[in-house]
Protein backbone atom coordinates (compact mmCIF):
# COMPACT_ATOMS: atom_id res chain seq x y z
CA UNK A 1 0.00 0.00 0.00
CA UNK A 2 1.40 3.43 -0.94
CA UNK A 3 1.77 6.07 1.72
CA UNK A 4 -0.29 9.24 1.61
CA UNK A 5 2.07 12.15 0.97
CA UNK A 6 -0.61 14.85 1.02
CA UNK A 7 0.25 17.76 3.32
CA UNK A 8 -1.89 18.26 6.40
CA UNK A 9 -2.30 22.00 6.95
CA UNK A 10 -2.47 23.10 10.56
CA UNK A 11 -3.59 26.72 10.86
CA UNK A 12 -3.36 28.29 14.30
CA UNK A 13 -4.12 31.67 15.76
CA UNK A 14 -4.06 33.24 19.21
CA UNK A 15 -7.81 32.70 19.70
CA UNK A 16 -7.36 28.95 19.29
CA UNK A 17 -4.34 28.82 21.59
CA UNK A 18 -6.30 30.70 24.27
CA UNK A 19 -9.57 28.79 23.76
CA UNK A 20 -9.17 26.31 26.63
CA UNK A 21 -8.42 27.17 30.26
CA UNK A 22 -5.02 26.54 31.83
CA UNK A 23 -3.18 26.38 28.49
CA UNK A 24 -5.26 23.37 27.44
CA UNK A 25 -5.02 24.13 23.72
CA UNK A 26 -1.28 24.72 23.91
CA UNK A 27 -0.81 21.45 25.81
CA UNK A 28 -2.94 19.57 23.26
CA UNK A 29 -0.93 21.09 20.41
CA UNK A 30 2.35 20.09 22.08
CA UNK A 31 1.10 16.51 22.51
CA UNK A 32 -0.01 16.39 18.87
CA UNK A 33 3.36 17.71 17.63
CA UNK A 34 5.27 15.25 19.82
CA UNK A 35 3.29 12.37 18.28
CA UNK A 36 3.83 13.66 14.73
CA UNK A 37 7.55 14.25 15.24
CA UNK A 38 8.01 10.79 16.78
CA UNK A 39 7.23 9.33 13.35
CA UNK A 40 10.14 8.92 10.94
CA UNK A 41 7.96 9.79 7.94
CA UNK A 42 6.21 12.94 9.19
CA UNK A 43 7.58 16.46 9.26
CA UNK A 44 6.50 19.89 10.45
CA UNK A 45 7.38 22.44 7.77
CA UNK A 46 6.19 25.81 6.52
CA UNK A 47 3.91 26.12 3.49
CA UNK A 48 6.86 27.42 1.47
CA UNK A 49 8.93 24.37 2.45
CA UNK A 50 6.06 22.03 1.51
CA UNK A 51 5.78 23.66 -1.92
CA UNK A 52 9.56 23.33 -2.39
CA UNK A 53 9.26 19.58 -1.73
CA UNK A 54 6.30 19.25 -4.13
CA UNK A 55 8.33 20.99 -6.84
CA UNK A 56 11.47 18.93 -6.15
CA UNK A 57 10.47 15.81 -4.19
CA UNK A 58 13.18 13.70 -2.60
CA UNK A 59 12.97 10.24 -1.07
CA UNK A 60 12.60 9.73 2.64
CA UNK A 61 16.15 8.34 2.70
CA UNK A 62 17.45 11.71 1.42
CA UNK A 63 15.08 14.08 3.21
CA UNK A 64 17.63 15.11 5.87
CA UNK A 65 19.79 16.58 3.10
CA UNK A 66 16.93 18.48 1.43
CA UNK A 67 18.23 22.06 1.56
CA UNK A 68 14.85 23.89 1.80
CA UNK A 69 14.09 21.93 4.98
CA UNK A 70 17.32 22.74 6.77
CA UNK A 71 16.72 24.70 9.95
CA UNK A 72 18.50 28.04 9.69
CA UNK A 73 17.34 29.50 12.98
CA UNK A 74 18.15 28.12 16.39
CA UNK A 75 17.10 29.46 19.75
CA UNK A 76 20.21 29.61 21.90
CA UNK A 77 18.73 31.31 24.93
CA UNK A 78 15.69 30.71 27.10
CA UNK A 79 12.43 32.28 25.96
CA UNK A 80 11.37 35.17 28.19
CA UNK A 81 7.93 36.77 28.52
CA UNK A 82 7.33 39.78 26.27
CA UNK A 83 7.84 43.12 28.01
CA UNK A 84 6.44 45.32 25.22
CA UNK A 85 3.53 43.57 23.44
CA UNK A 86 1.71 45.22 20.52
CA UNK A 87 -1.47 44.48 18.60
CA UNK A 88 -0.85 45.13 14.91
CA UNK A 89 -3.87 45.93 12.72
CA UNK A 90 -3.91 46.31 8.94
CA UNK A 91 -6.96 47.43 6.92
CA UNK A 92 -8.32 45.57 3.93
CA UNK A 93 -6.49 46.42 0.70
CA UNK A 94 -7.13 45.85 -3.00
CA UNK A 95 -5.13 42.59 -2.87
CA UNK A 96 -6.36 41.35 0.53
CA UNK A 97 -9.95 40.26 1.02
CA UNK A 98 -10.11 41.18 4.71
CA UNK A 99 -8.45 43.20 7.43
CA UNK A 100 -5.74 41.46 9.44
CA UNK A 101 -4.46 41.80 12.98
CA UNK A 102 -2.02 39.91 15.17
CA UNK A 103 0.02 40.31 18.35
CA UNK A 104 3.79 40.71 18.46
CA UNK A 105 6.44 41.33 21.04
CA UNK A 106 7.82 44.73 20.03
CA UNK A 107 6.73 47.19 17.38
CA UNK A 108 4.45 46.43 14.44
CA UNK A 109 5.82 46.11 10.91
CA UNK A 110 4.95 48.98 8.57
CA UNK A 111 3.05 46.61 6.25
CA UNK A 112 1.34 43.28 6.82
CA UNK A 113 3.95 40.46 6.68
CA UNK A 114 3.48 38.11 3.76
CA UNK A 115 5.17 35.32 1.82
CA UNK A 116 8.79 36.23 1.05
CA UNK A 117 8.41 39.29 3.32
CA UNK A 118 7.91 37.81 6.81
CA UNK A 119 9.18 40.97 8.54
CA UNK A 120 6.67 43.24 6.76
CA UNK A 121 9.28 45.48 5.18
CA UNK A 122 7.40 45.77 1.86
CA UNK A 123 10.20 43.88 0.16
CA UNK A 124 10.52 40.53 -1.53
CA UNK A 125 8.99 39.03 -4.63
CA UNK A 126 5.85 40.40 -6.19
CA UNK A 127 2.80 38.32 -5.42
CA UNK A 128 1.34 36.49 -8.41
CA UNK A 129 -2.10 38.12 -8.04
CA UNK A 130 -1.12 41.76 -7.61
CA UNK A 131 1.34 44.38 -6.51
CA UNK A 132 2.45 44.83 -2.94
CA UNK A 133 1.01 47.78 -1.06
Amino acid sequence: MAANKAPFVLTLDADFLNSLPESGAVNALEMFLEQVLARRDSFVVTMTQAIEWMQRPVTLANINNFTPWQCRYRIHQPIRPCENPSICSYPRTATQSMAHSFRVCGSCPSVYPWLNDPLGQNQGKELPYGKRS
